[in-house]
Formats: structure tokens, sequence, C-alpha cells
């Protein structure tokens, strides 16, 4: 009887310890849909269309919106957005994984620096988002181990993620900045007009090296390579601020114009708003470029007098039945003329996709540059000349201070 009863009670602890280690097994796709910190989002990210930004206060710092399906900032008027800063911090919080559940004690937020985000001070930033009827909103604290501490909005639970959620602080730091990049090689000319100085004319001379033209009497030109760092202001060009061209008012203070390659000109109109260098800027192909690329089409084949000459000589000594020496002489004399066309065409079309992007990133805004590149783009002439002896001796002086 003693050992039926052991019997038994062995095979039921056999089959509670069964039962126990059966429950305890993960589920692990159960587990990996759990632990997505918005589940939810995945799924809808491709509606998403509109996204705010909150931090210190209850206006939001950026308020961004998909236009056309492009992201937008609201606080510039509509500029366009980098759309890789929107769609990489969307898909971050989409794919990003809850790490480690932390305090739930509203009392121990501020630790973590998930705090209210709208009072005075926070630390923490609040990012608001939907699209397709689904809103989502995540306040994000302090970055540590690799990832960002989050709460939901309204939520007293935090957690730490198994990512870093980066968020651009101040509205223009959402902006695509970039403007124009035209490498200095390229440009062939350079002209610079401001109001009460001489007008500039910069261009590429002997040796492909650059001069300056009109230089006053008893002055004397800074070197080829100062001369030409001025062909390179706009490689690369990006802005700090922007705002709609139809807000400034009067006529320009300075003027640059960008002779380049192909034809393409890019002028650079500055004014003078609010304290600062607001510069509009254009692109266009000039109409004699048109003309130019058209008759490198069609212009006849000729041979120089000298090698037909040569060619001539050289046929009368050879027999008939071989290819005489002016055909040759013809036929690489089209062959330059043909790739001298097809040159011409590649840098009129490079030119004419060039204005048409530029224009399409520019028409209608107006641009504050940083300072060193404002300086870089509108040059004087008493900026591209040798300083004065007098000047010389005041800067050696200043120089010893």
């Amino acid at each position: 009887m003693n050992n039926r009863r052991f019997l038994t009670l062995g095979i039921v602890a056999v089959v509670l310890l069964a039962l126990a280690l059966w429950v305890a097994q993960p589920d692990y796709n159960q587990h990996t849909t759990s632990r997505l910190f918005l589940p939810k989002l995945s799924g809808q990210l491709s509606e998403i269309d509109h996204l705010s930004v909150f931090g210190g206060s209850e206006t939001a710092r950026a308020e961004l919106k998909k236009v056309d399906n492009k992201w937008t900032l609201q606080q510039r008027s509509g500029y366009p957005a980098d759309s890789k800063k929107v769609g990489g911090l969307l898909i971050a919080v989409a794919e990003a994984n809850i790490a480690e559940t932390k305090t739930a004690k509203a009392e121990n937020h501020a630790k973590l620096e998930l705090e209210d985000p709208l009072k005075a001070d926070a630390k923490s930033q609040l990012v608001k988002f939907g699209g397709g009827g689904k809103d989502f909103a995540v306040v994000i604290g302090k970055q540590e181990r690799g990832g960002s501490y989050v709460r939901r909005d309204g939520q007293d639970q935090t957690y730490l993620l198994d990512r870093v959620l980066t968020v651009p602080n101040e509205a223009t730091d959402w902006l695509e900045t970039n403007i124009v990049d035209l490498s200095s090689a390229d440009v062939s000319a350079v002209d610079e007009t401001a109001k009460n100085t001489p007008p500039v004319h910069l261009a590429r001379g002997e040796n492909d090296l650059w001069q300056l033209s009109e230089i006053p009497k008893g002055r004397k030109a800074k070197a080829a390579s100062m001369l030409g760092a001025a062909a390179g202001s706009l490689s690369g060009l990006y802005f700090s601020d922007v705002r709609p061209a139809s807000e400034l008012k009067g006529d320009p203070v300075k003027h640059a114009e960008f002779h380049a390659k192909g034809g393409l000109h890019v002028e650079a109109s500055g004014y003078e708003a609010d304290g600062d260098t607001w510069v509009v800027f254009s692109a266009r192909v000039d109409p004699l470029a048109d003309a130019s690329y058209q008759a490198a089409e069609t212009e006849p084949v000729s041979v120089p007098p000298a090698v037909a000459k040569a060619a001539s000589t050289a046929d009368a000594a050879k027999p008939e039945a071989d290819q005489s020496a002016s055909d040759k002489a013809k036929q690489a004399a089209e062959k330059a003329a043909s790739d001298k066309a097809a040159a011409a065409k590649k840098a009129h079309d490079e030119a004419l996709d060039k204005a048409r992007d530029i224009t399409a990133r520019v028409d209608g805004w107006a641009y504050k540059l940083p300072g060193y590149k404002l300086t870089e783009l509108f040059k004087s002439m008493d900026d591209l000349l040798e300083p004065l002896e007098d000047e010389k001796k005041s800067e050696s002086k200043s120089d010893k201070k």
C-alpha cells in the first residue's frame, strides 16, 4: 500500500514539474512583440503626416507636416525639412525595444530627465506625431548605456530603450540646409558689385590662374590662390536660417554673379534686414551658351591649311590604292569636331539640370549664411588687394601687441 502511494505521489510530482516547466517556457514570438515600446506604430509609419516637439514650454519648438509627400517646417513658412532626420526618428521609435522597465514613481522622473516636458527648464522632450487617425506621444529623457529613457505621455511608467532616440532641439535643426554646391573648378569668372565700392571682375587667365581686373593705380592684387577662393564660395554652401524672400524690402546692397561651365550663371543678392544680411539666389543658363552649343554641333568641318598641305604632299607619293592622307586628316578633323560638339552638349545639359535643381530649391526664399560663408561670398576690391604699406605697418604693430 505504501509503495503504491509513493508511486502515485511520484507520478503526480513528475506531472506537476513538467507542467511547471511548460508554463515557464518563454514564447519568443510573443516576447518580441510585447517588448516593442510602441507595438502599434510599425504598421502606421507610412501614414504619419505630422510631428511636433516640445521642451520647456507649451509652445512647440518645431512643428513638421508632410505636404505632397515631403516634410516641411511650419516655423519657417513650410520650408523643406530634412526627411532623413524625420524618417530616422520615426523608424527608431517604431523599432525600439524595451531593454529595462524602470521606475513608475512620478517623483523619480526628474532623475531620468523624464519630468513634465511642458514646464519651464524641463530637460525632457515631448514628441507628438500621428496620422491615419492614430496619434502617439512620447516623453524622451536622458541617454544611458546606449539607450534613451522614455515614458508614454500621460503615464508614469518609465523604460530604458535598446537604442538612443536623437531629437533635434531647435526648429532650424530640422531643416535641409544645403543651398548650392558649385565646384570652383566649374567657375570661369566672378563679378561682384556693392554700394559705394568699385565693381570686381575675377576671371581665369593664363595657366588657369585667377586674375583681377581694373586694379587701382599703385595697388597690387593678392595671390592668384586667394583670388580664386571667391570662386569656391558656392561649393557646399549651406544656411543657418531661412525666410520668405517676399519679406525683404528695398534693393540689394551686394550682388555676386558666378559664370560657370555650360553657360550656367548663379547670382546672389544680399539684402539688409533686421540687422542681418539675407541672400536671395537665382540660377539660369545664358542664351548665348545655347547658341554656342548649337554652333558646335553644326560647325562645318575644316582641315587646318598646314595639315592639308602636308597631306596633299603625302598623297602624291602614295599609290592610289592606299587611303589618302587627306582623307585621314579629314576623318581626324571630323572626330575632333564631333568630340567638341559632344562635350559642349554634355556641359550644356548639365548646366540646364543644375539651373533647374537650384531654382527648385531656392526660388522664393532668402537665406541667412554663417558669417564666414558670407565673407567668402561677397568680396570688395579692397578684400582682393594687398594692403598698403601703412596698413601693413599697422597690422605688424597689432601683431606685436
